[in-house]
């Protein structure tokens, strides 16, 4: 009896800090993607009325953050399959 009590507990706290991580991960993610899509508005509002190399900077960046976005909506697909 003591045995399936401790075992049922073992098993509660491994799931309570799975869940825990994965909302933490989950949040931290939404943070980064919230702040670089800042990051996309100001490359957007600042590419306005520039020189043509400044804008194919901005748009070279904007392909990267493309790419890293898409990645991190990847990840957070797949740490949330638990």
């Amino acid at each position: 009896m003591v045995v399936v009590v401790v075992v049922v507990v073992v098993v509660v706290v491994v799931v309570v800090v799975v869940v825990v991580v994965v909302v933490v991960v989950v949040v931290v993610e939404v943070v980064v993607v919230v702040l670089l899509l800042l990051v996309v508005l100001m490359v957007l509002v600042v590419k306005r009325g520039v020189t043509p190399r400044i804008d194919a900077e901005a748009e070279t960046a904007a392909a990267s953050l493309r790419e890293f976005l898409q990645s991190a909506s990847a990840s957070c697909r797949v740490n949330t399959h638990f």
